[in-house]
């Protein structure tokens, strides 16, 4: 593959320095051997403070969550973080790559894939993993901002796979994590940002994964009817479980008995729960 090197340059340069840079030397992790004769050396780049290039802005989107909408695990297309990219109107410009990275307490494996949307019309522009706390989003196809236009672009989590009360909090940490190139030069720019150092764009709140839910409630489909004496296996009642959110375990149930007119509670001598679909006991 191809790894380009190349450098940020500042706001203030001397006009007509000539820079190059090259690869000086390489680490290789296990038994791999180079074979290259370095430094390799790049072309000579003359500085040049005539030409105007694009300036950009990265900025909180409009519809930039601004409360805790806690997710619950198992939720889908779940809005986390919203940009507006602003082009000025020197060139048209367009975006290659965003990177985020995640400083809440969520773990890789409890979202699966992030999606990025283009907010207007939704269209999804790139789908990535959580790796190591960052979510990298390449673009297959630039996304295009012309002159004195604006783009807003919301991250997705596809799924909530698990995590309950972890926190979601993405954020731009380095402000070369949005990559912007002008189309007249086809030179890369360092966009402006919020903030002035790192994190150059940070989400301000959190999401928090809720818990699952579990709500017990009367089947209407269960009739009562008498009980006559010395029958076995009688249906005294019928539950209805309802889980969200996540699996959960019941590890003990505990029951009341209510008996009006003439019957006792030692008239019943034992009783136990089952699955009404697959008549599996619970004991």
């Amino acid at each position: 593959c191809a790894l380009p090197i190349s450098g940020n340059m500042a706001a203030a340069v001397n006009a007509g320095n000539a820079p190059k840079l090259g690869l000086y030397s390489m680490s290789l992790k296990g038994d791999a051997t180079l074979s290259a004769s370095l430094p390799i050396w790049g072309n000579i780049m003359t500085l040049n403070t005539s030409v105007v290039i694009a300036a950009v802005t990265v900025a909180e989107g409009s519809s930039n969550p601004s409360a805790d909408g806690t997710p619950k695990v198992g939720d889908t297309n779940v809005e986390l973080t919203e940009i507006k990219i602003t082009n000025d109107a020197v060139e048209e410009i367009q975006v290659d790559k965003i990177v985020y990275k995640q400083v809440g307490t969520l773990a890789d494996s409890d979202i699966l894939s992030y999606s990025l949307y283009d907010s207007d019309g939704g269209i999804k522009l790139a789908s990535a993993a959580q790796v190591d706390k960052y979510v990298e989003f390449n673009l297959a196809t630039a996304l295009k901002i012309g002159k004195s236009k604006s783009k807003e672009l919301m991250l997705k989590a596809d799924a909530i796979n698990s995590g309950s009360s972890r926190t979601i909090e993405l954020e731009i940490y380095r402000n070369t994590d949005v990559v912007v190139k002008g189309l007249t030069y086809n030179a890369y720019v360092i966009p402006t940002f919020p903030e002035s150092s790192q994190p150059y764009f940070n989400q301000d709140e959190d999401q928090t994964i809720g818990n699952g839910t579990l709500r017990v409630e009367p089947d209407p489909d269960f009739v009562a009817a008498n009980i006559a004496e010395n029958q076995t296996g009688v249906q005294l009642g019928q539950w209805l479980f309802t889980v969200k959110g996540e699996a959960v375990d019941i590890t003990e149930i505990a029951t009341w008995l209510t008996i009006t007119g003439d019957g006792y509670a030692p008239d019943i001598t034992n009783g136990i729960f089952y699955d009404v679909t697959t008549g599996d006991g619970f004991t």
